[in-house]
């Protein structure tokens, strides 16, 4: 006994003597694109940044070799779908469940995009990028996403893509675009080298994560791990590199826990060692009792495996048929996860398209609505003043100056029926619409009755057949008749207008149709004169505001129906819309 314990201190003596083996160095390929100050590559060629650095510090903990490969964002995540690349620091977002690859848990920053112009050039809200030039880059998740933005209020806007954004933000130094999109990471590194501005356009902040290739998602977890340890720890490196890049952190402490638990470790594995030994002699006595005991094993297991040998012949064809009918459902379930897969990915891409419809709704709703109420107040005081102008000094005033003031009323009287019709454009996507069964010809001859001056005053004939009763809004289907109408009556020759109203039942649906003897509508421009705003006449020939139509059109898609026109010039028009037949 004292023989065999004096061994087993002299190994463990001996064995403090010798270096424990290291393990095999790790090769990690890590993507690397221009997004200064999270990862780019240095004036010397040497990749950089805040991912960069926390990397190396986990490479050195976990005895990687980091080789990494350079290219563009959209090259570096292509590289890392084809697992040519193992990990890329990149925002997460939707867009990026197109791309095969995974993420870790834990992430390393909050980042968002900012937009930038040229100074002095007033840029500072989303509507003053109407009809602009804005650069981006290719693919970028926040160029994409402030895209949707700024189509959704302007829509008159020129997108240029860029390959990264160092040339976004000398294209617009340069004035070749009017604003640019960058991240504000990169933003506030290098807006000092250009001649731009920060606006109060941004994004809402994206999570920056690790994307790994499929084939690397083991590292998950490990560097989760030091992730949490170092953004845990004040003075970790994680806090360095953010004092290097963004400004003073606290000074890197180590940590006397992790002293300890070095200490700790290394007694540990002193005294598996010594355990190590104990066992070793136990097995060796217990394997020589197994060896006994399995060759009286094997004998059993002979003649089990003869009886196993007779259940296996007698199971075979009985797992060729399993096998076979097991294919063919296999086959199907395929077939049907594809369709399953297939419809999801449809219903989703319309769940999105749906909800960026009513977002894109309400957002132009409450626009219309705050630009109508704040417009019209000071346009009453104009219009009042006007009228208290003209009638006190119209005796004291000369020709010129009367005409002024005519002008001037005469522009205050459009702008208030303008916003009278935004307004009224912009109700119609209030939600508590009642739609009930009406009468189309009693809904039709109150508008008949409301517009009998303006048809004398024409010597316009309005006729109409026997309407049907429809599910509908009376109050917009009422200002769907009276717009046809009193456009029918607007834009006429020098003959007196004929209108004339009818409908007919076709497919589940009934076909409305408005027929006048006007001045008629170019072919290229049947669809344009349904656009809020746009007119094919000067004002001084035919008056209006352009929305009439646009409203026409809202109801009927409302209502579930569709509408169009089809006229040639000096032939009249025949306005068509469709109300679904409903009970």
């Amino acid at each position: 006994m004292r023989k065999n314990l004096f061994l087993i201190l002299l190994y463990l003596l001996f064995q403090s003597f010798l270096p424990f083996p290291l393990p095999a160095e790790k090769s990690i390929k890590v993507g690397v694109y221009q997004n200064k100050p999270l990862v780019f590559i240095d004036s010397g060629g040497n990749a950089s940044g805040l991912s960069i650095d926390i990397l190396k510090y986990i490479a050195k903990k976990e005895n990687w070799k980091i080789e990494y490969v350079p290219g563009s964002l959209q090259e570096s995540l292509l590289r890392l779908e084809k697992g040519e690349i193992d990990m890329l620091s990149v925002p997460y977002s939707k867009e990026m469940e197109g791309f095969k690859c995974v993420f870790t848990n834990v992430p390393v920053l909050s980042n968002w995009a900012q937009v930038y112009t040229r100074r002095g050039c007033g840029i500072q809200s989303i509507v003053d990028l109407e009809n602009k030039s804005i650069a981006g880059v290719k693919n970028d998740v926040y160029f994409d996403e402030l895209k949707t933005l700024i189509e959704s209020f302007c829509t008159g806007c020129r997108f240029i893509e860029m390959e990264d954004y160092e040339g976004v933000l000398k294209f617009l130094d340069q004035g070749y675009a009017d604003a640019g999109v960058v991240s504000i990471l990169y933003g506030t590194q290098h807006e000092r080298k250009y001649r731009i501005a920060r606006t109060s356009i941004m994004s809402p902040p994206k999570e920056i994560y690790f994307a790994l290739s499929p084939g690397s998602a083991n590292l998950i977890n490990v560097i989760d791990k030091h992730l949490l340890a170092l953004k845990g720890n004040k003075g970790s490196i994680y806090y360095h590199s953010l004092s290097k890049w963004f400004g003073s952190v606290s000074r890197w402490v180590f940590p006397v826990w992790l002293i300890w638990l070095l200490v700790l470790a290394a007694s540990m594995t002193l005294i598996a060692l010594a355990a190590n030994i104990i066992l070793r002699q136990e097995i060796k006595k217990k394997t020589e009792e197994i060896v006994i005991r399995n060759k009286e094993l094997a004998e059993e297991i002979q003649e089990r495996k003869r009886v196993h040998d007779k259940l296996v012949e007698t199971l075979t064809q009985l797992e060729k048929r399993v096998e076979e009918r097991t294919q063919e459902l296999s086959r199907s379930n395929e077939l049907l996860r594809k369709e399953i897969a297939e419809r999801t990915r449809a219903e989703e891409k319309l769940n999105a398209t749906m909800e960026r419809l009513s977002r894109s709704n309400r957002e132009l709703e409450q626009f219309a609505y705050a630009v109508s109420h704040d417009l019209k107040e000071p346009l009453r005081m104009v219009t009042s003043y006007l009228q208290l102008l003209e009638r006190r000094y119209k005796d004291k005033l000369d020709k010129d100056a009367q005409e002024f003031i005519a002008f001037a009323k005469e522009g205050a009287d459009r702008m208030n029926i303008l916003i009278e019709d935004l307004l009224a454009y912009s109700r119609l996507d209030t939600p508590d619409k009642t739609f009930k069964r009406v009468d189309s010809t009693s809904v039709l001859n109150d508008v008949l009755d409301i517009l009998k001056i303006p048809i004398e005053k024409s010597r316009a004939e309005v006729t109409y057949d026997n309407l049907p009763e429809v599910v509908a809004n009376p109050t917009q289907l009422s200002q769907l008749f009276q717009n046809l109408i009193t456009n029918a009556i607007k834009f006429c020759t020098k003959k007196p207008p004929r209108v004339h109203i009818s409908a007919q039942h076709k497919e589940g649906e009934w076909l409305f149709s408005v027929q006048d003897n006007g001045i008629g509508i170019r072919p290229e421009d049947r669809e344009r004169i349904f656009v809020l705003f746009q007119r094919l006449h000067p004002r001084d020939k035919y008056s209006g505001t352009g929305v009439g139509l646009a409203i026409c059109k809202k109801i009927v898609e409302r209502h579930g129906g569709r509408i169009w026109v089809e006229s040639e010039p000096g032939k009249g028009s025949t306005f068509y819309f469709t109300i679904p037949d409903k009970d």
